[in-house]
Protein backbone atom coordinates (compact mmCIF):
# COMPACT_ATOMS: atom_id res chain seq x y z
CA UNK A 1 0.00 0.00 0.00
CA UNK A 2 2.87 2.39 0.69
CA UNK A 3 3.59 4.74 3.54
CA UNK A 4 0.67 7.05 2.78
CA UNK A 5 -3.04 7.61 3.13
CA UNK A 6 -5.41 7.14 0.21
CA UNK A 7 -7.95 9.60 -1.16
CA UNK A 8 -11.08 7.48 -0.72
CA UNK A 9 -10.03 5.91 2.55
CA UNK A 10 -11.61 6.93 5.88
CA UNK A 11 -9.02 8.83 7.89
CA UNK A 12 -9.15 6.49 10.90
CA UNK A 13 -8.89 3.39 8.69
CA UNK A 14 -5.99 4.83 6.73
CA UNK A 15 -3.96 5.79 9.76
CA UNK A 16 -4.48 2.40 11.38
CA UNK A 17 -3.46 0.75 8.11
CA UNK A 18 -0.20 2.73 8.22
CA UNK A 19 0.33 1.57 11.82
CA UNK A 20 -0.29 -2.03 10.84
CA UNK A 21 1.93 -1.96 7.75
CA UNK A 22 4.92 -0.54 9.61
CA UNK A 23 4.58 -3.05 12.44
CA UNK A 24 4.07 -5.95 10.05
CA UNK A 25 7.14 -4.91 8.07
CA UNK A 26 9.20 -4.81 11.27
CA UNK A 27 7.82 -8.21 12.31
CA UNK A 28 8.69 -9.72 8.94
CA UNK A 29 12.29 -8.55 9.33
CA UNK A 30 12.48 -9.95 12.85
CA UNK A 31 11.14 -13.32 11.73
CA UNK A 32 13.28 -13.47 8.59
CA UNK A 33 16.46 -11.42 9.23
CA UNK A 34 18.56 -10.22 6.31
CA UNK A 35 21.83 -12.05 5.71
CA UNK A 36 23.88 -8.86 5.54
CA UNK A 37 25.09 -7.75 8.97
CA UNK A 38 23.33 -4.73 10.41
CA UNK A 39 20.62 -4.50 7.74
CA UNK A 40 17.83 -5.99 9.85
CA UNK A 41 18.47 -3.72 12.82
CA UNK A 42 18.64 -0.66 10.56
CA UNK A 43 15.43 -1.46 8.68
CA UNK A 44 13.50 -2.34 11.85
CA UNK A 45 14.49 0.99 13.38
CA UNK A 46 13.31 2.82 10.25
CA UNK A 47 9.89 1.19 10.45
CA UNK A 48 9.63 2.07 14.14
CA UNK A 49 10.50 5.71 13.43
CA UNK A 50 7.84 5.84 10.71
CA UNK A 51 5.36 4.26 13.11
CA UNK A 52 6.08 6.84 15.81
CA UNK A 53 5.68 9.69 13.31
CA UNK A 54 2.31 8.28 12.24
CA UNK A 55 1.21 7.83 15.85
CA UNK A 56 1.85 11.53 16.53
CA UNK A 57 -0.79 12.43 13.95
CA UNK A 58 -3.44 10.92 16.23
CA UNK A 59 -2.37 12.61 19.45
CA UNK A 60 -5.18 15.19 19.27
CA UNK A 61 -7.79 12.42 19.38
CA UNK A 62 -6.29 9.80 21.70
CA UNK A 63 -4.74 12.31 24.09
CA UNK A 64 -1.21 12.91 25.29
CA UNK A 65 -1.20 10.24 28.00
CA UNK A 66 -2.33 7.35 25.81
CA UNK A 67 -0.02 8.41 23.01
CA UNK A 68 2.94 8.79 25.39
CA UNK A 69 2.40 5.31 26.81
CA UNK A 70 2.48 3.61 23.42
CA UNK A 71 5.32 5.82 22.22
CA UNK A 72 7.42 4.65 25.18
CA UNK A 73 6.71 1.02 24.24
CA UNK A 74 7.84 1.56 20.65
CA UNK A 75 10.97 3.40 21.80
CA UNK A 76 11.75 0.52 24.15
CA UNK A 77 11.66 -1.90 21.21
CA UNK A 78 13.95 0.40 19.24
CA UNK A 79 16.47 0.45 22.07
CA UNK A 80 16.88 -3.32 21.74
CA UNK A 81 18.97 -2.68 18.64
CA UNK A 82 20.07 0.96 18.87
CA UNK A 83 23.51 0.24 20.36
CA UNK A 84 24.11 -2.58 17.88
CA UNK A 85 23.16 -0.36 14.95
CA UNK A 86 25.28 2.54 16.19
CA UNK A 87 28.31 0.27 16.52
CA UNK A 88 27.79 -0.96 12.97
CA UNK A 89 27.54 2.61 11.64
CA UNK A 90 30.72 3.67 13.41
CA UNK A 91 32.64 0.78 11.88
CA UNK A 92 31.19 1.36 8.40
CA UNK A 93 32.08 5.06 8.57
CA UNK A 94 35.66 4.29 9.54
CA UNK A 95 35.97 1.71 6.74
CA UNK A 96 34.75 4.26 4.20
CA UNK A 97 37.24 6.81 5.52
CA UNK A 98 40.01 4.19 5.42
CA UNK A 99 39.22 3.31 1.80
CA UNK A 100 39.26 6.96 0.75
CA UNK A 101 42.59 7.48 2.52
CA UNK A 102 44.02 4.35 0.87
CA UNK A 103 43.11 5.68 -2.58
CA UNK A 104 45.01 8.88 -1.92
CA UNK A 105 48.04 7.66 0.00
CA UNK A 106 48.19 3.95 -0.76
CA UNK A 107 48.49 3.20 2.95
CA UNK A 108 46.16 1.54 5.43
CA UNK A 109 45.10 4.04 8.05
CA UNK A 110 43.47 3.57 11.44
CA UNK A 111 44.17 -0.20 11.80
CA UNK A 112 44.03 -0.01 15.59
CA UNK A 113 40.78 1.94 15.66
CA UNK A 114 39.19 -0.36 13.08
CA UNK A 115 40.06 -3.39 15.20
CA UNK A 116 38.58 -1.78 18.31
CA UNK A 117 35.35 -0.87 16.51
CA UNK A 118 35.07 -4.37 15.08
CA UNK A 119 35.44 -5.78 18.60
CA UNK A 120 32.80 -3.35 19.84
CA UNK A 121 30.39 -4.50 17.15
CA UNK A 122 30.99 -8.16 17.95
CA UNK A 123 30.48 -7.44 21.63
CA UNK A 124 27.12 -5.81 20.98
CA UNK A 125 26.16 -8.60 18.57
CA UNK A 126 26.76 -11.14 21.33
CA UNK A 127 24.99 -9.03 23.96
CA UNK A 128 21.92 -8.51 21.78
CA UNK A 129 21.82 -11.97 20.23
CA UNK A 130 18.22 -13.02 19.91
CA UNK A 131 16.84 -9.48 20.14
CA UNK A 132 14.33 -10.38 17.44
CA UNK A 133 12.68 -12.92 19.75
CA UNK A 134 12.24 -10.19 22.35
CA UNK A 135 10.93 -7.68 19.82
CA UNK A 136 8.31 -9.90 18.16
CA UNK A 137 5.86 -10.28 21.09
CA UNK A 138 6.31 -6.63 22.03
CA UNK A 139 5.49 -5.52 18.49
CA UNK A 140 2.46 -7.79 18.38
CA UNK A 141 1.12 -6.31 21.62
CA UNK A 142 1.69 -2.75 20.40
CA UNK A 143 -0.14 -3.54 17.16
CA UNK A 144 -3.14 -4.97 19.00
CA UNK A 145 -3.42 -1.86 21.18
CA UNK A 146 -2.92 0.66 18.36
CA UNK A 147 -5.61 -0.95 16.24
CA UNK A 148 -8.02 -0.38 19.14
CA UNK A 149 -7.30 3.34 19.33
CA UNK A 150 -10.63 5.23 19.04
CA UNK A 151 -9.90 7.28 15.92
CA UNK A 152 -13.39 7.37 14.40
CA UNK A 153 -13.75 11.07 15.22
CA UNK A 154 -10.23 12.07 14.17
CA UNK A 155 -10.39 15.28 12.11
CA UNK A 156 -8.16 16.99 9.57
CA UNK A 157 -7.88 19.91 11.97
CA UNK A 158 -6.30 17.59 14.55
CA UNK A 159 -3.97 16.13 11.93
CA UNK A 160 -2.84 19.57 10.79
CA UNK A 161 -2.36 20.68 14.39
CA UNK A 162 -0.09 17.69 15.06
CA UNK A 163 2.06 18.45 12.00
CA UNK A 164 2.21 22.13 12.92
CA UNK A 165 3.47 21.34 16.42
CA UNK A 166 6.25 19.10 15.13
CA UNK A 167 7.18 21.72 12.51
CA UNK A 168 7.44 24.41 15.19
CA UNK A 169 9.59 22.12 17.32
CA UNK A 170 11.84 21.76 14.29
CA UNK A 171 12.01 25.53 13.88
CA UNK A 172 13.01 25.94 17.52
CA UNK A 173 15.56 23.17 17.12
CA UNK A 174 17.05 24.86 14.06
CA UNK A 175 17.33 28.19 15.89
CA UNK A 176 19.02 26.45 18.82
CA UNK A 177 21.43 24.64 16.51
CA UNK A 178 22.37 27.85 14.69
CA UNK A 179 23.03 29.52 18.03
CA UNK A 180 24.94 26.55 19.42
CA UNK A 181 26.13 24.12 16.69
CA UNK A 182 26.69 21.30 19.14
CA UNK A 183 26.42 17.71 17.77
CA UNK A 184 23.59 16.95 20.21
CA UNK A 185 21.62 19.95 18.96
CA UNK A 186 22.13 18.86 15.36
CA UNK A 187 20.97 15.36 16.26
CA UNK A 188 17.83 16.61 18.03
CA UNK A 189 16.98 18.93 15.12
CA UNK A 190 17.55 16.13 12.60
CA UNK A 191 15.01 13.95 14.44
CA UNK A 192 12.35 16.66 14.18
CA UNK A 193 13.08 17.10 10.47
CA UNK A 194 12.58 13.37 9.97
CA UNK A 195 9.30 13.49 11.89
CA UNK A 196 7.92 16.18 9.58
CA UNK A 197 9.26 14.39 6.50
CA UNK A 198 7.58 11.12 7.47
CA UNK A 199 4.30 12.84 8.28
CA UNK A 200 4.23 14.74 5.00
CA UNK A 201 4.91 11.49 3.15
CA UNK A 202 1.84 10.00 4.83
CA UNK A 203 -0.28 13.01 3.84
CA UNK A 204 1.24 13.75 0.41
CA UNK A 205 -1.44 11.98 -1.71
CA UNK A 206 -4.08 14.14 -0.02
CA UNK A 207 -2.49 17.52 -0.78
CA UNK A 208 -5.46 18.46 -2.97
CA UNK A 209 -7.63 18.48 0.16
CA UNK A 210 -5.65 21.29 1.79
Amino acid sequence: MGFRLKLREPLSDGLKRVFREQIQSALELCRHPAKQRGVTAHEVRKHLKKLRAAMRLAIGEVGKNQHAGEDRCVRKIGRLVSDLRDAQVRLQTLIQLRDETRKRSGEDSFPGIEELLALERESFSAAFAGWQKQAIPQLERVEARLLKWPLENLTWKQICSAVEKIYKRGQRGLAKTIGDPDPENFHAWRKRVKDVWYQLRILQPLKRKF
